[in-house]
């Protein structure tokens, strides 16, 4: 049986010789997503379920590229979209 969990957030900073680790997650009964920065210029943004986990992060592992903040607008703008969408949907806008 599987309880139902209240929202939370859950905040992480570690450091190793010369690494620093940091990370901010927000998790509910049904969608964990997590962002956080590794070696220290590699940021990342997990969205996960029970069921599949999808990760982000820089191209090729290295310094943070004009591709990759691209890549994180466009994500911005998806997720915008998608709230739109909802708030119309919740409050009925949307068309039959």
């Amino acid at each position: 049986m599987r309880t139902e969990r209240q929202p939370y957030t859950y905040c992480v900073m570690s450091e190793r010789p010369g690494k620093i680790h940091r990370s901010v997650s927000f998790y509910d009964a049904r969608l964990r997503i997590s962002t956080g920065v590794v070696e220290d210029y590699r940021p990342y943004l997990t969205i996960g379920t029970d069921s599949a986990e999808m990760t982000v992060s820089t191209t090729g592992g290295g310094p943070v590229t004009l591709a990759d903040l691209e890549l994180a607008e466009r994500l911005v703008a998806a997720a915008r979209d998608y709230r739109s969408k909802c708030r119309a949907a919740y409050t009925g806008a949307l068309p039959a």
